[in-house]
């Protein structure tokens, strides 16, 4: 496959009738991509003006994110997978919660409008764009509810992160008060722990039909090159190893848990945990290959 990357000034190609006192003219360069592949040709242009799956949290103030961040898009399409959006503010647990995607992705599928402030695309400046309809459409999307209903919802809930990396608390922090969610250190529905998950674990209620959805630790970053090599050790050093054993040993032990599911990149995960697990979903993320799995329960 022959790839190639075009920028050109398109400005010729500007409505420039079409703007809108909220926003400035910024966009200069179109990117316009060409893919050949067996003789077929394939020539898009990037209608939207940069990583769609990158939310912002305002003008200067981008969200922080982990060595290993989760992509908001996937993190929101997962939690559609496991029917978070069925039951709105159902209280969750995210034992390794990195900088708190998934968690911040929950309360915007609950509060059923975006989360993040107006982006503006590079389709804006198209002249087939018809500015009137999509304004209005954007109306819409922001008739969603108030983050006090989503509270009360919870019914004595909560919304709970641990992470045993500081920095990665640090940045769950910052996103969440970023995002207007009040703060998380002073909120009764949002708990943040920089503990290991079996401690944080505790502080999880056996009441509030809790759901747990995590990114468990499975990247190449995590391993030495030797360990990355071994075949018979799946790729999954001691401590992985550990960490997942005694995930497993959670789950059986904390039978309360309704839903389970796991987005794991290790063939090993399922079989040290000693459980069944069901595959729903198998794709790739940051390149390598992921299975999205959900708990068998007996």
């Amino acid at each position: 496959m022959i790839f190639l990357q075009k920028l050109f000034d398109y400005s010729p190609i500007i409505n420039h009738n079409n703007t809108n006192n909220n926003h400035t003219q910024q966009t200069k360069e179109q990117h316009v991509h060409v893919r050949i592949t067996h003789d077929k040709v394939q020539v898009s242009m990037d209608a939207f003006g940069g990583l769609m799956y990158k939310r912002s949290l305002g003008e200067n103030n981008e969200k922080h994110i982990t060595t290993a961040p989760l992509r908001e898009t996937i993190a929101s399409a997962l939690l559609r997978c496991a029917g978070y959006h069925k039951t709105p503010g159902r209280s969750i647990f995210d034992p390794f919660c990195g900088s708190g995607t998934i968690l911040q992705e929950a309360i915007g599928l609950s509060l059923e409008k975006p989360t993040f402030p107006r982006q503006r695309f590079a389709f804006e400046d198209f002249p087939i764009h018809d500015r009137d309809k999509f304004w209005e459409f954007l109306g819409l999307l922001e008739k969603g509810k108030s983050l006090g209903d989503v509270y009360k919802s919870i019914e004595g809930g909560s919304i709970v992160g641990s992470d045993i990396d500081k920095k990665s608390i640090s940045a769950s922090y910052h996103n969440f008060s970023s995002a207007g969610y009040f703060n998380p250190k002073e909120t009764e529905y949002i708990k943040f722990y920089h503990q290991d998950f079996e401690e944080a674990e505790k502080y999880v209620s056996k009441d509030s039909n809790f759901m747990i959805m995590t990114n468990v630790p499975y990247g190449y970053r995590v391993l030495s090159e030797n360990e990355t090599k071994s075949k018979a050790n799946f790729g999954v050093n001691n401590s992985l190893r550990d960490t997942y054993y005694r995930f497993g040993q959670m789950l059986k032990r904390r039978t309360d848990f309704q839903d389970l599911f796991v987005l794991s990149g290790k063939k090993a995960f399922a079989p040290i945990t000693n459980l069944q697990w069901d595959t729903l979903l198998s794709f790739q993320n940051h390149g390598l290959p992921v299975e999205f799995l959900k708990l068998r329960k007996k």
